[in-house]
């Protein structure tokens, strides 16, 4: 899908340092998988030979992809480990470049999830339909990154002569560009491409023309990719909007700013209900939560996560404690990490005492397992979901929809004749 609003132009001054914290985010988290994929991939396609990295230095990066695959879920991972099995360098090429482009797609989640929540919150001030105007800030940051997978693949297959040795002052284009890298025939056979897979000939160097050829026909399929997966999150948050029975519109854009309102219209039965899920969670775990909250949000729960929520200068620990009660259901996120000793297990008593003030049957406490680990004693009584699993996460926003679609019966029928509710509130 090609916008065609320049989004920069509908960006309010108010909004800009939101907005630049997006961009700063997004492009940390693409340097991150970027850094990550690309290091280990040079290690595993030239095992035993001399790179950037020590060896202590990769293995804090195998452990930090550890970590990527637990975010990305266990089906990616599953698939990266088949991929990888035969060991070939194309093979490893691509289970490499897998990883990469769904980290990165991941990272379009979480901006597309915090752009489109600043744009529902600042309706008056922006000139275009919100889910749009997220959608164009995300696709913007994708776009001006058009080389960053061309560069990846020079780094993977071999070590930049500039990064070893000192050039000549007019060679600073070469330095910047490395144009006289030559592709190895690897990166276009199967399963990185179509060609059948030829030990004999994986490392012979294609010429300048090929090698030009590729980098941008694989760079755009990248590009693509990631693009397509941004198109999934903003049709997936119209079918949230329009599952929620509201439609956002804005008035015509000839209305002074200041004037400019939301319109919000029932296009169902009864609106959605204000619901708040509380996350609690180890501090060492902070980076898959924020995944899930992300995915969350998507799925139409609002969450209440600590460093989104929090404002300097607040008592966090009092905080925290108002964020609980005033929750309408917890998941407890649970790892091997959470099990440590710490302020998640001071905010897991919380929680449970919480959870004892809750009507007979009332899903509110939700044990949620990041990776395979043991549910702690007093957190047993509550069925468990483990997010490690395919079906894990749809298991969880089923059983929060089900609380949910609950509150939602009471509310109907507590609707006035005509159709509304009292004390309505636009969720938008």
């Amino acid at each position: 899908m090609i916008i065609s609003m320049s989004w920069i132009e509908h960006i309010p001054e108010k909004l800009w340092p939101a907005v630049k914290h997006i961009q700063g985010v997004f492009d940390h988290s693409d340097f991150k998988c970027s850094w990550i994929t690309q290091h280990l991939c040079y290690a595993d396609l030239h095992p035993g030979a001399p790179g950037l990295m020590q060896q202590d230095e990769l293995a804090q990066l195998r452990s930090a992809f550890l970590d990527l695959r637990r975010i990305l879920g266990p089906s990616i991972a599953k698939q990266f480990d088949l991929v990888v099995a035969s060991g070939t360098p194309a093979a490893i090429f691509h289970g490499y470049a897998e990883i990469y482009r769904y980290g990165l797609s991941a990272a379009v989640r979480v901006a597309f999830s915090d752009a489109l929540q600043i744009a529902t919150g600042n309706i008056a001030l922006i000139t275009n339909e919100p889910i749009g105007w997220a959608q164009s800030l995300v696709q913007d940051r994708i776009r001006n990154g058009k080389h960053r997978f061309s560069t990846w693949v020079k780094h993977v297959c071999d070590i930049q002569p500039a990064l070893i040795q000192p050039m000549a002052t007019e060679d600073v284009d070469e330095v910047i560009w490395w144009r006289k890298w030559r592709a190895p025939r690897f990166t276009h056979m199967h399963p990185s491409g179509n060609a059948p897979y030829d030990e004999s000939t994986a490392w012979t160097r294609e010429d300048e023309a090929t090698t030009a050829d590729l980098l941008s026909g694989i760079s755009k399929r990248f590009t693509e990719f990631v693009e397509i997966k941004l198109d999934e999150f903003v049709g997936a948050a119209h079918v949230e909007t329009a599952k929620r029975g509201i439609t956002v519109r804005l008035q015509p854009q000839g209305v002074p700013s200041a004037k400019r309102s939301l319109v919000a219209e029932r296009i169902g039965a009864v609106e959605s209900i204000d619901s708040l899920v509380f996350l609690c969670h180890a501090s060492e775990d902070k980076a898959v939560v924020r995944i899930y909250a992300s995915r969350l949000a998507e799925a139409g729960f609002g969450t209440w996560l600590d460093e989104e929520e929090l404002l300097p200068g607040q008592e966090w620990d009092l905080e925290i404690r108002k964020a609980i009660r005033r929750s309408t259901a917890v998941i407890v996120f649970l790892s091997s990490k959470s099990e440590k000793r710490g302020y998640v297990q001071k905010e897991i008593s919380r929680v449970l005492d919480e959870a004892e003030r809750q009507p007979e049957g009332k899903i509110f406490l939700i044990p949620a397992k990041l990776e395979p680990c043991d549910v702690p004693e007093r957190l047993s009584k509550w069925q468990w979901v483990d997010l490690s699993t395919i079906n894990g996460f749809e298991m969880l926003c089923k059983a929060l929809s089900a609380h949910r679609a609950k509150s939602s019966r009471e509310i109907e029928a507590r609707s006035t004749g005509d159709g509304s509710i009292s004390n309505s509130k636009v969720n938008g």
